[in-house]
């Protein structure tokens, strides 16, 4: 044999040596690796690892779970003070109630939630009628043909005054009053204009209807009201 065979013969590995280095190559890719379900074993948290909750945990978590109260077999409620209640309205209210599964208590809840947001309504409307009124008594007294700044002129209030005794008496006034309307300017002043026509200063019999009275016939308030064409 000669010497270059020799040394190839010595370089060259042998069939054996080979195959241990590549099964030791596969080895260290794939044999040391650890497998999907081993390696996410280690990474799971406690509540991973846990057995899920059987069926019987869960029919005994339902079991324990607090039962909520179903609709009575009649509603208590107590109006407020001073409330007068549309027996009706409630019956309904009752009803709807029912058919939405509302126990006492939250009956109570959806109830009282309800009397107070009518409360602040009401409240506000209250309060917006209050400020107009105050805004035509305002005008009311700035206007120099009916007022002097402070109050009505005498013969205005003569006039309006004449006005209540023939048409109304009392419960126009009251009515006036009640609503507010006896401080509107525009009010006022057709009072006042009307009193005028009737003739403030003759008072009529009593007894008789305005339209029979001497000198308060319908003509002869639109005679002295416009004139006579005559």
């Amino acid at each position: 044999m000669s010497d270059a065979q020799t040394q190839t013969d010595a370089a060259a590995p042998s069939n054996e040596a080979s195959t241990e280095a590549t099964n030791e190559t596969n080895a260290s890719l794939t044999g040391d690796a650890p497998s999907p379900s081993e390696e996410d074993s280690k990474h799971a948290s406690p509540s991973e690892q846990t057995d899920a909750p059987s069926k019987a945990d869960d029919d005994q978590g339902k079991e324990d779970a607090p039962k909520k109260d179903g609709p009575p077999e009649k509603y208590d409620f107590t109006a407020p003070e001073g409330m007068d209640v549309d027996k009706d309205a409630l019956s309904s209210y009752e009803e709807m109630a029912r058919e939405h599964g509302l126990s006492q208590e939250q009956f109570n809840a959806v109830t009282q939630h309800g009397l107070e947001f009518f409360q602040q309504q009401l409240g506000k409307l209250s309060e917006a009628h209050a400020a107009r009124e105050q805004g035509w008594r305002k005008d009311a007294l700035s206007d120099t043909e009916l007022s002097d700044g402070q109050a009505l002129k005498p013969e205005v209030m003569a006039n309006v005054g004449h006005v209540f005794e023939q048409f109304g008496g009392n419960d126009l006034r009251h009515a006036l009053t009640e609503t507010g309307a006896g401080n509107h300017p525009q009010i006022i002043r057709a009072f006042n204009a009307i009193g005028k026509a009737l003739g403030a200063a003759h008072t009529p019999d009593k007894g008789k209807p305005a339209s029979e009275l001497k000198g308060n016939s319908f003509e002869d308030i639109a005679r002295r009201r416009y004139g006579s064409n005559s």
